[in-house]
């Protein structure tokens, strides 16, 4: 630059900018926080009526509701997994408690046959342990099966369009 120029060295046209834009930053900062004092964190801004002095508050209750998919579901899970986390899942000796009395009634299911199987499948995708509430999503059983084979289908059809063997589709079929 020559010594009569009127235009500032580059170094401070860049410290110029970072001041505009700390300060544009600040003022934001500002607006944002006076904003949110302005403003109410929700509620009603009419106080609730206050029962008469002797009268009972009516009491919300929780309600429970049982769905037989999510109950067996859920009782499938605690009989596959470990309860010796540190957190358990479900109730410590659920399962213990459950195996004998089965034993007590001579009965094998299918999830006992399969048990060692099944479970080495949470070792290997630890992810599957979410897989818990799946049902929680469904109204019924049905729901949750029509579901799952449109999910299927779904997939099988990408398959096929993406040009995967026969194979992987019928691998995905047979899941």
């Amino acid at each position: 630059m020559s010594a009569g120029s009127s235009a500032p060295p580059a170094g401070a046209q860049r410290a110029e900018v970072v001041v505009r834009i700390a300060l544009g930053a600040l003022l934001w900062g500002a607006i944002v926080v006076a904003g949110t004092a302005c403003t109410t964190l929700g509620g009603d801004p009419v106080p609730a009526p206050r029962p008469a002095p002797g009268q009972q508050p009516a009491t919300r209750q929780w309600t429970v509701d049982s769905r037989e998919h999510v109950d067996l579901w859920l009782h499938s899970f605690a009989l596959l997994e470990s309860d010796s986390n540190r957190i358990p899942f479900f109730r410590r000796g659920y399962r213990d408690s459950v195996v004998a009395a089965r034993k007590r009634a001579n009965v094998v299911s299918m999830l006992d046959a399969n048990r060692e199987k099944l479970a080495s499948r949470f070792v290997a995708f630890p992810n599957l342990v979410s897989a818990q509430f799946i049902p929680l999503y469904f109204t019924t059983w049905e729901r949750s099966t029509t579901s799952m084979r449109r999910y299927w289908l779904r997939r099988r059809d990408s398959l096929l369009k993406n040009g995967r063997s026969s194979r992987s589709i019928r691998l995905t079929e047979q899941t």
